[in-house]
């Protein structure tokens, strides 16, 4: 999974298109619930109350999580997968043909003076890598 900032001003268009995609009538009522929510983001209590019960989520589904104290900078709440959980998880899920050898965790992508993911820039740096 590769997440992307989206611009405020195109996130309306970017969720609708989302729930387009989505056929499941269960999924639907689970991301209208998301979508229901606000953009802004909680502090104190509320913002504790809603870490909570997003890792409760996470370890109902069997998505892993680092234990309480662990902290990373590419996540809202310290419990980001590392690339070694994370390839762990890919081997749970997939054929082993499926796993990346290799993972990068960035902070930014690319993106094109319109704000898409800059396509080319990423397949010339894979091209540059595999030449090493």
């Amino acid at each position: 999974m590769i997440l992307t900032p989206i611009p405020r001003a195109q996130l309306g268009a970017a969720l609708d298109r989302f729930a387009a995609q989505l056929h499941d009538a269960e999924a639907h009522a689970v991301f209208a619930r998301i979508r229901a929510t606000s953009c802004e983001r909680a502090r104190g209590d509320v913002a504790e109350h809603h870490r909570r019960q997003a890792l409760q989520l996470a370890e109902h589904f069997g998505v892993p999580v680092h234990p309480p104290g662990a902290h990373s900078g590419f996540n809202w709440d310290g419990a980001a997968l590392d690339a070694d959980r994370l390839r762990e998880h890919c081997r749970a899920l997939a054929s082993s043909y499926k796993v990346p050898d290799r993972i990068e965790i960035r902070a930014a992508l690319p993106v094109t003076e319109t704000g898409k993911l800059f396509r080319r820039a990423l397949k010339e740096e894979a091209q540059g890598l595999i030449g090493e």
